[in-house]
């Protein structure tokens, strides 16, 4: 081959190559691969009344994919949880004890899978109810989560059943016996 040749070869190449790394942006950017697109999304936070009797919901805006239903990040949920430490409206008390830590929160299927523990003191049946109830509503008012289980990783004196997941029916349940 002459040096021309060689040359055109060369060049060749080089054009394929741009065109195809062209073509695999082109793909990864229009959607081949799913892309996410984060949102504001009206959900309901529960809180409680200040008297700690009852939950109450206040509806709130939270930064989720969209469009639902569409698997939220783990952070979105810890996030969600987080804000039901700080009710925005002053007649509600947040349903979480200060001393609670949320460690974790996957998503298996439909079911939110909540790993939290209770740092230093034990609650009571009804405090206990009530913030279980919270974390259960909110994270079943998400699209895409029916059932929330709750693992302690530390936490003694608890009164209620964790070998099973929380829907919002048992829940229910549980509070009106």
């Amino acid at each position: 081959m002459n040096k021309r040749q060689n040359l055109q070869r060369h060049n060749q190449n080089i054009v394929w190559v741009l065109l195809m790394t062209f073509f695999a942006v082109m793909i990864i950017y229009f959607g081949f691969i799913e892309k996410k697109h984060s949102k504001e999304y009206p959900i309901f936070l529960y809180y409680t009344d200040k008297n700690y009797s009852f939950l109450i919901p206040e509806l709130q805006h939270v930064s989720l994919h969209y469009p639902p239903p569409s698997i939220q990040t783990n952070e979105q949920l810890k996030t969600i949880l987080y804000r039901l430490f700080y009710p925005s409206n002053n007649e509600l008390k947040s349903p979480l004890p200060k001393n609670l830590k949320i460690v974790d929160v996957t998503l298996e299927k439909n079911t939110a899978i909540v790993k939290m523990g209770l740092l230093d003191k034990c609650l009571g049946t009804g405090e206990e109810t009530l913030m279980i109830g919270a974390i259960v509503d909110t994270l079943t008012e998400l699209p895409d989560i029916k059932k929330v289980k709750i693992v302690f990783i530390k936490g003694e004196g608890l009164h209620l059943d964790y070998t099973k997941p929380f829907t919002r029916d048992y829940w229910l349940n549980l509070i009106n016996n």
